[in-house]
């Protein structure tokens, strides 16, 4: 890539890169069942065009560089999006303000509204967001890069053999780059506190939770965590000029989501992940790295294993049919 430095990469550039590792990879090669993924999938997807926004990941991308980098958004009228009047609209907004982010008057009025929700808390929790987003020195959308050394012994001999890779060396171990894209990072009394802004339709705990689960927002948490450490150990001597901090000794991790409801009710909750879900995530995480580093090492990429089974109809069908 033209850019060496992935600090300095674009959103596009970063989501086109190849040799760096993100969470989105992990997302796509991990066993665990209830993601579908496999190393097949991951080589799939890598050898396909880069992913192209969805609507609903634009929308993000926008809220965050409004909250987190005071980043403008401009609101476009025209009503469809790929239409002339819009991309002409959008070319307009763009060439005034190459830095902001043109978007549909609807996402653009509820974007607003969101934000002023966390700039003006008028709740204990927005209270506390607010200090998270703003009040603590930190780090905003900062993209943290580093090599990271997995050990063999991280993916056992019986997940090796069913997956068709090599046995394990005494002494095996692999370098991997990593790179996230981290929405704050806060050095604070001795420790090191990840800060993630999220939008949900639902901002309650237990809803949120769900959604935690579903997107592993808590797995992200443990990979952001790696690889702001990598940087931290790895980082540049220009780096350590403008981050003052990097002197500390940051033992602990306290990682923290703030979440703004994506409707106009002004919910605004705060989140702090739960020590043993990180314990097992980071678990997980090792798991996966070290499959991919070995699928990397070795160029086989396995479908995920499909045992032979009993198939039974669902139980709607007999309801329906009985």
């Amino acid at each position: 890539m033209a850019i060496l430095n992935p600090s300095q990469w674009s959103d596009e550039e970063y989501f086109a890169d190849r040799q760096y590792v993100r969470k989105g990879w992990l997302d796509k090669i991990t066993l665990r069942p209830d993601m579908g993924g496999s190393p097949a999938l991951l080589r799939a997807y890598l050898a396909g065009a880069p992913e192209k926004a969805t609507a609903a990941m634009q929308f993000g991308t926008a809220f965050h560089g409004a909250v987190l980098e005071d980043r403008a958004l401009r609101p476009i009228h025209a009503t469809r999006r790929g239409t002339k009047a819009y991309e002409g609209e959008e070319a307009m907004i763009l060439e005034r303000e190459p830095l902001a982010f043109p978007m549909p008057v609807k996402d653009y009025d509820r974007a607003m509204f969101m934000r002023e929700v966390i700039m003006n808390p008028t709740t204990g929790a927005g209270e506390f967001a607010k200090r998270l987003l703003y009040d603590l020195p930190g780090i905003n959308e900062h993209i943290f890069h580093g090599e990271k050394k997995i050990d063999g012994f991280s993916l056992s001999s019986d997940n090796r053999h069913k997956l068709g890779l090599e046995p394990y060396q005494e002494g095996d171990s692999y370098d991997i780059k990593v790179k996230a894209k981290v929405d704050r990072l806060c050095p604070h009394e001795g420790k090191l506190i990840i800060v993630d802004l999220k939008t949900s339709a639902d901002a309650s705990p237990d809803a949120f939770a769900r959604s935690s689960a579903k997107f592993r927002y808590v797995y992200q948490q443990a990979y952001y965590n790696l690889v702001a450490r990598r940087w931290m150990a790895q980082c540049s001597p220009e780096d350590r000029a403008q981050n003052e901090w990097l002197s500390q000794t940051l033992w602990n991790t306290e990682y923290w989501m703030v979440v703004v409801q994506s409707d106009r009710s002004g919910i605004v909750a705060a989140y702090q992940c739960d020590p043993d879900d990180i314990e097992r995530e980071t678990q997980q995480l090792n798991f996966d790295l070290a499959l991919y580093a070995q699928c990397l090492l070795e160029n086989k990429w396995p479908p995920a294993e499909c045992n032979p089974t009993t198939l039974s109809l669902p139980a709607w069908y007999w309801r329906n049919n009985g």
